[in-house]
């Protein structure tokens, strides 16, 4: 099956030599219609969508309300909660379960599979710094 992009999925990431990833602009809208701006990594092996606790702060959430959840990294674990939000990127808003870090210092942003991924079809290419993103469904 080939995969088709119409020309208005085509958004062009910005790259630096300094820049490791794919930096993607979201915003996250929460039931206290509340929003937060912020830059987030595209991580095709995170199983969920993570975000700094700073932003459901900012978004007016109790962080520890949420669904409890142990995440498993490389490099060791760490608690999240689960909360439902509404986050939009490149003109395409979505609802999804995303998780924010139990402490402060959680050092990045990541949209992962569960939440993000899953619910768009997505295209890379790298070599233009060229990024095909469409609903699943269109």
């Amino acid at each position: 099956m080939d995969l088709v992009f119409p020309a208005k999925s085509r958004y062009i990431y910005p790259t630096a030599t300094r820049d490791i990833g794919i930096e993607i602009p979201v915003t996250l809208f929460a039931s206290t219609q509340r929003s937060v701006r912020l830059q987030s990594k595209l991580d095709t092996g995170a199983s969920f969508c993570i975000f700094q606790r700073e932003y459901a702060e900012q978004l007016g959430l109790e962080v520890e309300s949420g669904i409890p959840m142990t995440l498993e990294t490389v490099t060791g674990s760490f608690q999240a909660f689960g909360h439902s939000l509404r986050l939009q990127c490149f003109g395409h808003e979505i609802e999804s379960v995303v998780y924010f870090a139990a402490t402060l210092n959680f050092p990045r942003n990541v949209l992962g599979r569960t939440g993000w991924l899953d619910r768009f079809r997505l295209g890379l290419v790298d070599y233009e710094s060229a990024l095909y993103l469409s609903p699943y469904n269109e």
